[in-house]
């Protein structure tokens, strides 16, 4: 778990937002509807408008060699039942996430992950993840800026034991951001601290950060297409890995501040306002990394 110096960066998240929340100007501009035709499409990197909406989200990633990573994707390793340290994990996740927004400014969602895990030394093994739920609130909007705070909770709910979940509970304060740079770009990111309520001496606060790049426009009625570039970062704070060499030995090492960089490229094909489809496919783009490619498939309902 995190020193408390390295979790005031996580609590630093929370404050900036409400302090902004608080100010005259955050609420000045009126509903999200009344400047620019505010819209989204990155996948990997969370959106910034709050909406009402069902998405499925469908991954693919190969070549998990760090699953234990400052108990990042499954808990500690071969204890009371827990994984075995790891070479290569190959995983397919099913993601059901719900929101409603029950203002312009305001929504509340939950996701619930089914995880297909395919190791190459623990049991192939299928099962519901940890469940996590939170909240969206815009606190600051200019023309055609909006910056969002979320809050995400992540429940033990998946098996720790068979890699399902990581056994602990986990919070995730963090910023979103939307700005229209252009009628035809928009430029999408986002700043997360993942902070764990409890774990072993793994486990370790997680740095996310995101930046995505759209083109084109979505259309109100009719056939759209808009092509989009995401790049996204994990930094552990702290925090240690487990992993098993070729020669079987099992090495112990500290993880803090390895930045791991992913670069994902895909699209969104839809019709209309409230129906769309992604695809996309990711890479690691520097040599340590969380996995080797992943794709993803999505489909969007907005209401």
């Amino acid at each position: 778990m995190g020193s408390n110096r390295h979790r005031n960066l996580g609590w630093t998240l929370l404050a900036l937002v409400c302090a902004i929340g608080g100010t005259e100007r955050a609420w000045a501009d009126g509903p999200l509807t009344s400047y620019c035709d505010y819209q989204s499409s990155v996948s990997f990197i969370d959106s910034a408008l709050p909406m009402t909406q069902y998405r499925v989200k469908f991954d693919s990633a190969n070549n998990l060699t760090r699953p234990n990573r400052a108990e990042f994707f499954w808990p500690a390793t071969g204890v009371n039942g827990r994984p075995l340290p790891e070479r290569n994990v190959d995983y397919q996740e099913l993601r059901n996430y719900f929101e409603i927004a029950c203002h312009d400014r305001l929504s509340f969602f939950v996701e619930m992950p089914v995880r297909f895990l395919d190791p190459e030394i623990n049991d192939y093994t299928i099962g519901a993840g940890d469940i996590n739920a939170g909240m969206k609130l815009t606190v600051l909007q200019t023309e055609c800026s909006v910056v969002t705070g979320q809050m995400r909770v992540y429940a033990n709910t998946g098996i720790g034991e068979r890699g399902l979940g990581t056994d602990r509970l986990v919070l995730e304060p963090g910023i979103l951001f939307n700005q229209r740079l252009h009628e035809w770009i928009t430029l999408e990111g986002e700043v997360k601290y993942v902070m764990p309520m409890q774990g072993s001496a793994l486990a370790g606060d997680v740095l996310r950060y995101g930046l995505g790049v759209t083109l084109f426009k979505q259309k109100n009625c009719g056939l759209w297409a808009t092509p989009t570039a995401e790049f996204f970062g994990w930094v552990p704070v702290n925090g240690q890995e487990q992993y098993l060499t070729a020669n079987n030995t099992v090495v112990t090492q500290d993880v803090s501040g390895k930045n791991v960089i992913s670069g994902l490229w895909g699209g969104r094909v839809g019709f209309g306002d409230y129906f769309d489809v992604y695809g996309g496919y990711g890479v690691r783009l520097d040599g340590d990394a969380w996995f080797d490619e992943i794709w993803r498939l999505e489909v969007r309902f907005k209401f």
